[in-house]
């Protein structure tokens, strides 16, 4: 994010304006209120490197033609999005990367 350009650009009161005009109509209200105002100035990057969202972990791979499996994600991929009901900080997920999550957890609680 390009902080800089984003005090410029950003503005509470827009932001506060497009919540009371629309607040009946946001399903997810920071990102509707932000995509509203300022989508037009997002650069569009792939999901798969920067917000790979786990839901979809199939149709990646299908998309993919098989390329991007656990290592490709692990290699290539910045973000894991785990949007949506199930957590890997929840005792009870089983996730595609319930192992990957608990791994990386374990290597940060060495640096502590």
């Amino acid at each position: 994010m390009n902080l800089t350009a984003i005090r410029q650009k950003v503005k509470r009161d827009a932001i506060l304006d497009d919540i009371a005009q629309n607040r009946f109509n946001l399903f997810l209200p920071d990102q509707d209120v932000l995509n509203a105002l300022y989508g037009h100035l997002t650069l569009q990057i792939p999901d798969e490197l920067y917000n790979y969202d786990v839901r979809y972990n199939v149709l990646y791979y299908a998309r993919s033609k098989g390329e991007w499996d656990l290592d490709w994600v692990i290699k290539h991929t910045v973000f894991l999005h785990f949007c949506g009901r199930d957590k890997p900080w929840r005792k009870d997920y089983h996730g595609h990367y319930a192992a990957l999550y608990k791994h990386v957890q374990h290597c940060c609680r060495k640096v502590d």
